[in-house]
């Protein structure tokens, strides 16, 4: 990994992660999904689905629910798109934590021919 020197002497590794390109808009709803799922569930209650296959599918398809509402313009007091960006960020987690995998979500056969 290379280092970037800057003019003031500083330096640091050139590689960093653009977290400054995420939009602010996106993380308040993110942060506001937690909040309710705190407020309905407790805190980091959605945690202990982590190693419930059955749990996961849910997450799984109402993230697809609530993309179809959004789509159809279905959309009542709920946050149809925050609530699919939580629900792929609780997939993406227990995916990096090993407790998630394609089969658990009995995902239908891709036909590769």
């Amino acid at each position: 990994m290379s280092k970037v020197v800057f003019e003031s002497g500083a330096s640091r590794s050139e590689y960093a992660l653009p977290y400054h390109q995420i939009p602010s808009s996106a993380l308040r709803r993110l942060g506001q999904r937690y909040q309710l799922g705190m407020e309905k569930h407790g805190n980091q209650n959605w945690l202990k689905g982590g190693r419930d296959p059955a749990y996961m599918v849910q997450v799984y398809d109402h993230v697809f629910e609530h993309l179809l509402r959004y789509r159809e313009n279905r959309q009542d007091e709920d946050d149809d798109l925050g609530a699919c960006l939580w629900g792929l960020c609780a997939l993406i987690e227990f995916e990096s934590r090993g407790q998630l995998t394609p089969d658990m979500l009995k995902l239908p056969d891709v036909d590769t021919e």
